[in-house]
């Protein structure tokens, strides 16, 4: 699977650090973040590990901020134009979608594999981790490794929960290299395969090739048969239709209104919204924007947007967890006998699970409302047919996200991080650096390596 940055260590190689352990526990407590299956760049670790196991991820987290993408595009387009770009397709289906597609902006046609995801990458060409463990995934980076090195491509696509149908626009994924690891007892099986990739272009998806692979027969036998698709590659980029005047009417707005954002971040506004180590990799995280990075960078200041989003999208997803988690303790606490780990919520009294319930779904609300969404909106992006018209949709992005941060609720808001309910000070490790910090030496192997 794959995923898309959040903001804590946005590096491209694996670090022991307080951030990277961090999102470590955070990836096997909530099957987010460093493998996760969705749009997982973060600020905690920029070096995207992609898992595509999402049966583990429903395991480990029975709520998650996933939505259902095309009843919400569809709800979007009544008040945001640029989400009637959106175009959907059935990969079960063998039909042609040229006829349907309008878009004058591709040009060279070629055929690749396609990886279906519930994330959407921007072709920034920075560098991205793929950690597969499904067998249809395996299959394709095997098959891959033998080909030529400019021929080592696939097609990323968004995926939707509700629907089941794809986008028509996806990225080119370019291998840079692919890590086969196989069982240590039992060399002839392979456990996983890492895939170095670059997304590096987009395309229009024009035919499936093998829509049996997306049957519901395929999926529960677990083949190893992949999509593969007929693509054709777009030059939407290049395209400009308005006068460079408007053009740079708009570049010089995105730019007032992002570094007015990233100060009011780095002055503490908003913060209610993020986990403090999280807080602390804002400057980093989100760089000054000048006119190049607009003109010259665009998809990589996209992602820099993308990687904000997701960062807001896990923290989210962290004090939702905390929340749930203190209501379940509460609730196994109040049984007689013994506290049983973990605790599953099908054995909590019925009270319990009605409050839970109406959190995920509070929770869920209050995010969408946010508007930082890391995926809907920057498949609109991808799907835009032009430059011009993709910086127009940027800047609304971006504007949004001002005025939200310069209402009169963001501001009066208390610094930090902060309950909404009992509106005290969240507690945990989670919300409190001091607990992850040692004041003893760790004695013992583990952390001395001199004894190995």
């Amino acid at each position: 699977m794959a995923s898309i940055p959040a903001y804590g260590d946005l590096t491209s190689t694996y670090q022991p650090s307080l951030l990277f352990s961090r999102l470590a526990i955070l990836s096997l407590f909530f099957g987010i973040g460093l493998f996760n299956e969705a749009h997982s760049f973060t600020l905690f670790d920029k070096n995207v590990l992609f898992n595509d196991n999402k049966s583990s991820l429903l395991k480990l987290n029975n709520f998650n901020l996933d939505t259902a993408y095309e009843l919400l595009a569809n709800e979007r387009e009544k008040d945001q134009p640029a989400y009637s770009s959106l175009c959907w397709l059935d990969p079960a289906s063998s039909i042609n979608v040229d006829d349907d597609n309008d878009n004058n902006n591709s040009t060279t046609a070629d055929e690749m594999p396609l990886y279906p995801i519930g994330a959407t990458y921007m072709p920034s060409k920075t560098t991205h981790l793929i950690n597969n463990v499904k067998k249809r995934n395996i299959q394709m980076a095997l098959d891959l490794e033998h080909f030529q090195d400019d021929r080592k491509k696939f097609c990323v696509v968004l995926s939707c929960i509700d629907t089941g149908r794809i986008a028509t626009v996806g990225t080119v994924m370019s291998i840079v290299n692919i890590d086969i690891q196989k069982e240590p007892y039992e060399k002839d099986n392979i456990r996983r395969i890492k895939v170095t990739c670059r997304p590096e272009a987009t395309v229009d998806i024009q035919h499936i090739m093998n829509p049996k692979a997306s049957s519901w027969e395929s999926k529960l036998r677990d083949s190893p048969e992949y999509l593969k698709a007929q693509v054709m590659y777009r030059t939407d980029m290049h395209t400009r239709t308005g006068n460079e005047d408007d053009i740079k009417n708009i570049i010089l707005s995105v730019l007032d209104d992002y570094n007015t954002i990233r100060n009011l971040y780095l002055n503490g506004t908003g913060t209610q919204f993020l986990l403090p180590f999280a807080i602390e990799a804002l400057e980093k995280g989100l760089p000054e924007w000048t006119k190049s990075n607009l003109v010259e960078d665009f998809w990589l200041s996209v992602e820099q947007w993308q990687t904000l989003c997701q960062t807001i999208r896990q923290c989210q997803l962290v004090m939702h967890s905390s929340d749930v988690n203190e209501i379940k303790i509460a609730a196994a606490r109040a049984k007689d006998g013994y506290l049983n780990l973990p605790i599953h919520i099908e054995d909590l009294p019925k009270s319990a699970r009605s409050e839970i319930q109406a959190m995920e779904g509070k929770a869920q609300e209050n995010y969408i409302k946010i508007g930082m969404d890391p995926c809907l909106d920057f498949q609109v992006l991808l799907s835009l047919p032009n430059y011009e018209e993709k910086l127009k949709f940027l800047s609304t992005m971006i504007s949004r996200e001002r005025q939200r941060l310069e209402s009169s609720s963001i501001i009066n808001e208390p610094k930090g991080v902060y309950d909404e309910v009992s509106e005290q000070p969240r507690k945990g490790a989670w919300f409190d650096d001091s607990k992850w910090e040692s004041h003893q030496p760790k004695n013992g192997a583990w952390f001395d390596d001199s004894v190995w």
